[in-house]
């Protein structure tokens, strides 16, 4: 089964959880941190509010290639704090990439898998896992983690080495759905399918 999903940070703006509610949506992953010490500044009231509207929700950190991972593992587990759903990394910039950036990754997730006692999400593209990745030592350990990928004008999405033949458990299938639509303040929206049964949320009695 699968559940529809969307994620948000402050570039969605103010939220109508409502409006999201009622267009199907039922998991919100939500910007956490980035780098060593930045936070997103809607970070508080999103959780808020979202946690009040019923919402399954998981916690994100976008990764900063050229900074410290265990420092920003401390970022995201000191805001974090606890999880409902497994946390995510968001492997995704080209910016200022080092020689050895799976290994920088597979630190930080290792940290928070140790914290939450439950393996993290890596969130990525096909640019990235298929052309990039691959030039880095250590990047087939990466599949140990579950893949939520972003692949867009799709049926299915492409999936490659680490984590070919093993799928994804989260597909986001579009970073362009109508914001104004969905009860958000930006034009546009991610939205995401999730795999219920490999989060656990099969048997998940959501409020009228």
């Amino acid at each position: 089964m699968l559940l529809r999903g969307c994620d948000v940070s402050k570039w969605q703006g103010p939220i109508n959880w409502k409006i999201l509610w009622a267009r199907g949506i039922r998991v919100v992953y939500i910007k956490t941190t980035e780098g060593t010490t930045g936070v997103d500044p809607t970070y508080a009231i999103n959780l808020q509010r979202a946690e009040a509207a019923g919402f399954l929700i998981g916690k994100y950190h976008y990764f900063t290639n050229n900074l410290d991972p265990a420092q920003q593992a401390k970022n995201f587990c000191s805001i974090a704090k606890e999880v409902q759903l497994p946390p995510a990394l968001d492997l995704e910039s080209l910016l200022n990439l080092p020689k050895d950036l799976a290994v920088r990754a597979l630190v930080w997730l290792q940290l928070v898998k140790e914290q939450f006692n439950m393996n993290p999400l890596v969130y990525s593209n096909p640019n990235m896992i298929k052309n990039y990745l691959p030039r880095y030592p250590q990047y087939l350990d990466l599949g140990m983690y579950p893949l939520w990928i972003a692949h867009y004008g799709v049926t299915s999405p492409q999936v490659d080495q680490p984590w070919f033949p093993f799928e994804w458990v989260g597909w986001q299938f579009t970073c362009k759905a109508n914001g104004p639509f969905y009860g958000v303040s930006s034009l546009s929206l991610d939205l995401d399918v999730f795999d219920a049964d490999f989060l656990g949320l099969s048997e998940v009695d959501f409020p009228n």
